[in-house]
């Protein structure tokens, strides 16, 4: 009873919450970011047992080990779906199944998954196909909530250096530039040559 919908960039999920037949007026939040069992930014998502969200994500920070795997079976709960998403790609458990499966993008969950797809493949923005779903998912309702996973993988590359691209110079520019390096090299009078060949010679 949930519409889950990324292509990889964002992440948008509906609000819906339900309990047996019945419709909740509150927002039920099913996507979150957290860490996964590397310490790394990671996004979670889920459908159907709701109350499975906090323990799942806290079984992904332990490690994920397949022995540790939350035990809802003496529970009186439904079955869900658990994605998570960090700078290794997308995958997902589903409930009683330690195991992961790996998927690529776009890529979609729950009730109104086919149809956010298809919106997908079509063209829409997660967000969107979401909203689309949820206009035919009699299971999903609510707001849309959407995350940008960009944002979320941007601290851990806060402290790769950044690598300044060499400035743009015509073949004429690079022509010039060589002639003059050559002319130094075999002994000629220290021709007029552009600024950044001078920086060079001077700090040879």
């Amino acid at each position: 009873m949930t519409t889950i919908a990324t292509d990889g960039k964002t992440i948008a999920a509906d609000s819906l919450q339900c309990k047996n037949d019945s419709r909740s007026p509150r927002h039920a939040r099913k996507i979150h970011v957290g860490r996964n069992e590397k310490g790394m930014p990671a996004v979670f998502a889920l459908t159907g047992a709701g109350c499975m969200c906090e323990p799942l994500i806290e079984w992904i920070g332990r490690g994920a080990a397949p022995s540790d795997y939350p035990d809802a079976r003496n529970l009186d709960i439904t079955s869900w779906d658990f994605m998570v998403i960090d700078e290794d790609g997308i995958r997902s458990y589903v409930s009683q199944n330690p195991y992961p499966n790996r998927h690529g993008y776009p890529f979609s969950l729950g009730t109104g998954r086919e149809f956010a797809l298809g919106a997908m493949m079509a063209g829409a923005s997660p967000e969107q196909a979401v909203g689309i779903a949820i206009q035919i998912d009699i299971h999903s309702g609510g707001n849309v909530d959407v995350i940008d996973i960009a944002a979320v993988f941007a601290p851990a590359k806060a402290d790769t250096p950044a690598v300044t691209p060499e400035p743009s110079i015509s073949d004429a520019e690079v022509d010039a530039r060589v002639a003059a390096l050559l002319a130094v090299a075999n002994g000629a009078s220290r021709p007029t040559v552009p600024p950044m060949v001078h920086e060079n010679i001077r700090a040879a």
